[in-house]
């Protein structure tokens, strides 16, 4: 079966083999045998009685519809969702400036995080123990934007020439695939640096771990916990995870080895200009940190973020100008205006009506459907008596906040201009912007513990779709104007995997870079 075919290839191969599995487990197990101990109602009432096997795939088939119920009929108060390894508490709208300003120690977000990614299998338990790819963030790479610019400039433009046809005739491809290889080409130049971020195997190791990471996550999660380790051993996404893992460790472990023993024997000069996460984590990492395959393991923790975050948007916003072409012409007309005033590093701040359609494309185009997700490390009772004991998972409806008209008017439309308009009709906020998070915008997060990597991943779009608007032209085959649906499995939103259009160098047009 190809990829065209289906998103995940080996996903009808595990259900049916898990079906077997699972079938005396699927007899008499209802949700209510599984209930967290939180005073509050169930989403759709029959959950309570439903087999748990049933009321896990109804969340995994539908979990935005589910959820979207549950925020209409408890609005104002917390319902409980049910999932193959959990009962998960979505709170109101209300708690979220509270939900999101509890500290680490009182709800953990990290532990959440790595539950729903499945750590044990995929990896990711490394998030638990350490906080240096955060630190990496926080410290080297947000205050340093403005000198990752030139080279990642220069890799838009190295990457693109590379993966995008250059004829001036209409060329089929097919765009989440094409823009995969450009993401982690241009999330490595930062990550790792010139030239590995164009080493061939460096690349195949970034973009495949991120393809076979979700697919285990999207296939183990349709069954019991208990199931998982079995599954760990059968499925070949889980395989090739791990082993792309090991294939990162022995790429970059010898370099990291080398950079950390000539940091201990005072050889090493500061990075000074150099601009590279490789170089930023070996001069961060501290005590059991100073591991050389756990800092490769780090790396390739960080091309999953970003790559994912910013290869979604990518050919989001790109299926979403195609829908509504009359926003190519206007972007296009916004980077001549800016570029005429000169091109340097203030320009990406410039670009407000491409910011807009950033965000508006992520408001109905979400990573996921919920948000603010934390496992309670000790019990905490909201300011309205609601009691979060330890242990609990606690969310909130983020895709439903976000698009409930009491909030956004006509949430159904994609109205590009629709925060550029709220900015210019309030001079000087900071409010509605991509990368500004607010109760009611929640792709980021909120508060104090908001995505760090925001303003890289908002970098290196506007770079990306700066040079694909300037230098190429794009059509919907069959001269289609609708943009392809998003594929909706457990809370995460996908773009389509298979859709093919068609695209075509324009002549005499160039990006201001």
């Amino acid at each position: 079966m190809s990829e065209d075919q289906i998103i995940f290839p080996n996903l009808p191969i595990a259900i049916a083999i898990g079906g077997l599995l699972v079938a005396y487990y699927c007899i008499g197990h209802t949700s209510a045998h599984y209930s967290a101990s939180v005073n509050a109602p169930y989403a759709l009432t029959y959950l309570k009685y439903t087999p748990r096997w049933l009321s896990n795939s109804l969340y995994a088939w539908d979990a935005i519809g589910v959820v979207e119920k549950g925020y209409r009929k408890f609005n104002k108060e917390a319902f409980k969702l049910i999932r193959s390894d959990v009962n998960m508490v979505v709170l109101p709208a209300k708690h979220i400036p509270e939900l999101s300003s509890l500290p680490i120690e009182v709800a953990s977000g990290i532990k959440a995080l790595e539950r729903d990614l499945l750590g044990r299998w995929t990896g990711l338990h490394i998030i638990i123990h350490s906080r240096l790819h955060h630190k990496l963030v926080q410290r080297r790479l947000t205050p340093n934007l403005s000198l990752v610019i030139p080279g990642l400039e220069e890799e838009v433009t190295a990457s693109l020439n590379a993966c995008f046809p250059q004829s001036y005739e209409w060329t089929p491809i097919k765009p989440y695939y094409t823009l995969l290889e450009v993401s982690a080409r241009v999330s490595s130049r930062v990550l790792v640096g010139y030239p590995m971020c164009q080493d061939p195997t460096w690349i195949d190791i970034s973009k495949n771990f991120t393809e076979n990471i979700f697919e285990s996550i999207v296939i183990m999660r349709c069954f019991p916990p208990w199931l998982y380790s079995t599954l760990g051993y059968l499925l070949p996404s889980v395989w090739r995870t791990k082993g792309y893992i090991k294939k990162a460790q022995d790429l970059l472990s010898p370099a990291f080895a080398e950079r950390l023993k000539a940091i201990d024997e005072g050889t090493y000069k500061p990075s000074g200009s150099q601009v590279d996460g490789f170089t930023w984590l070996a001069e961060l990492a501290e005590g059991s940190e100073r591991d050389p395959t756990k800092l490769a393991h780090y790396e390739i923790l960080l091309a999953l973020a970003s790559i994912h975050t910013t290869l979604l948007r990518e050919v989001n916003v790109l299926y979403d100008v195609m829908a509504e072409p009359q926003y190519i012409d206007m972007l296009r007309e916004e980077i001549k205006e800016v570029a005429q005033k000169g091109w340097d590093k203030t320009a990406y701040g410039s670009l407000e009506k491409l910011d807009s359609v950033l965000r508006e494309s992520q408001r109905l185009s979400p990573p996921q459907s919920i948000g603010l997700r934390r496992i309670m490390q000790q019990s905490h009772v909201m300011s309205d008596g609601t009691v979060l004991p330890k242990g609990s998972y606690v969310c909130v409806a983020a895709y439903a906040i976000e698009n409930d008209p009491a909030n956004t008017r006509n949430p159904e439309k994609f109205d590009g201009l629709r925060d550029y308009d709220k900015r210019r009709n309030t001079p000087g906020t900071t409010k509605y912007q991509f990368t500004s998070t607010e109760p009611n915008v929640l792709g980021f997060g909120n508060g104090k513990t908001a995505c760090p990597g925001r303003f890289f991943a908002s970098l290196a779009l506007k770079a990306v779709l700066v040079k694909l608007l300037s230098e190429y032209d794009f059509m919907y085959k069959d001269g289609k104007k609708e943009k392809p649906q998003n594929i909706l499995v457990h809370e995460f939103v996908f773009p389509n995997r298979s859709n093919e259009i068609l695209v075509r160098k324009r002549k005499g047009h160039e990006a201001p870079f």
